[in-house]
């Protein structure tokens, strides 16, 4: 039976990769998300203590820790391998080589580039590009939040005449009321988060 995840989580995780956007976010940056869904620090405190303990145990699907000292959360529009885990992790290892609670640096926004990157290599499939507005839509979908409408097109041509389904990058994911909708004209290019 799989484990009860409070969607509190998932929405600050959703959140978070809306702001970035970028497969790649801050652990710290979800939790500064949490404490604004809370009643309380009591509260908050303990959704940082499951979202970390979900994380680290992998109990949310499709989303991931890595590092340590500078934990970033990764999400991914599909499951990542062990061996894929393995390397993001390796690379993950990069954060802890300079001061805890630093201002981003050069080396760690590189870091998140090569991991965004990574991701995005990793999941891409034979006819669909794999972008955050996809593992955005996979992890709503998975934890029973409404997403609508439709986000693939059948048909987008890349240079020389290759076809692949293109995610289109509008669709709103609405739980308890709360609609949050992400939309780009231009889908390698999300433009647009406008959440209510």
């Amino acid at each position: 039976m799989e484990e009860q995840i409070d969607r509190r989580l998932i929405k600050a995780i959703i959140r978070e990769v809306a702001d970035r956007k970028r497969y790649v976010v801050p652990f710290a940056a979800v939790l500064n998300r949490l404490k604004g869904m809370t009643a309380n620090d009591g509260e908050a405190y303990e959704l940082g203590v499951e979202l970390y303990r979900a994380l680290n145990e992998g109990a949310i699907k499709y989303a991931y820790l890595i590092g340590s000292k500078q934990s970033r959360v990764v999400v991914s529009p599909a499951e990542l391998t062990s061996e894929q885990l393995f390397v993001l992790r390796e690379v993950g290892r990069l954060y802890t080589t300079w001061c805890v609670g630093c201002l981003e640096t050069h080396t760690e926004k590189t870091v998140d580039a090569v991991i965004d990157g990574l991701v995005s290599i990793f999941t891409r499939r034979e006819n669909l590009v794999s972008t955050p507005a996809l593992a955005v839509y996979v992890l709503a979908k998975n934890y029973g939040l409404r997403v609508a409408p439709t986000l693939f097109s059948k048909d987008h041509t890349y240079g020389y005449g290759s076809k692949y389904l293109k995610p289109v990058e509008a669709f709103e994911i609405e739980d308890a009321g709360e609609v949050m909708h992400w939309a780009s004209d231009e889908p390698d290019k999300i433009e647009l988060w406008d959440f209510r």
